[in-house]
């Protein structure tokens, strides 16, 4: 069975999951979101500054849905709305109940050095060529910020299947994974870029793997 997975694999999986077997985008973005905030909440103390810099894909709707279990777990969280600000169905879904309650939202450029963590979910793994010149400078000023760094699923800006920059990454001191192991996050490039892999699940059945001759690896 097939281990690690390419971004056409993840992009198969994904949709079988929808198409096939009923599990939907939005069920998968609330545990993605969950995993995420459950690993932060275990390594910071209520004292730390948490931003969460929020792309407007399916990336960011995790970023929101984490937001909103680290404001309900009493961490002083702040979301960056980062890009264009337009949202598909699911991840707009997340922001507007992060909206509602009451976590602290911001389009403008913060400053990155007053947070303790950094948590990247701008572009996950369906970057198609390079970053966009906002986005770029963004990855530029988390890289020289001295908080600590916790991407979702990728770090923005490597590609998934070559583990290389384009032309510029986060760097993390950790990376949640989500669903299968990557083929290029397994390359020794990537590894200055995730930091730790950590590998969560996101509940996609394990037939839709086994439909696709995916390795299940929960």
């Amino acid at each position: 069975m097939k281990t690690p997975v390419t971004k056409s694999d993840m992009k198969a999986l994904d949709a079988l999951a929808v198409s096939r077997f009923h599990y939907p985008i939005e069920q998968m973005m609330e545990l993605a979101g969950f995993q995420l905030a459950t690993f932060i909440a275990q390594k910071l103390d209520k004292k730390s500054r948490v931003l969460v810099a929020c792309g407007s894909g399916n990336n960011g709707g995790g970023g929101f849905v984490a937001a909103r279990h680290l404001v309900n777990w009493g961490f002083d969280t702040t979301v960056f709305l980062s890009g264009r600000r337009v949202y598909k169905k699911p991840p707009k879904q997340m922001l507007e109940i992060l909206i509602a309650s009451g976590c602290d939202i911001t389009a403008d450029t913060p400053n990155f050095d007053s947070y303790t963590t950094i948590v990247d979910c701008l572009i996950g793994y369906g970057l198609d060529g390079s970053l966009k010149p906002e986005t770029k400078n963004i990855v530029g000023l988390i890289n020289k910020s001295r908080a600590k760094v916790v991407a979702l699923d990728v770090p923005s800006g490597l590609d998934v299947d070559s583990g290389e920059p384009v032309p510029v990454a986060v760097r993390a001191d950790a990376t949640l994974v989500l669903a299968a192991e990557k083929v290029g996050l397994a390359k020794k490039t990537a590894l200055d870029f995730t930091g730790k892999q950590i590998l969560v699940d996101i509940g996609i059945p394990r037939v839709a793997y086994r439909a696709l001759n995916i390795f299940y690896p929960f």
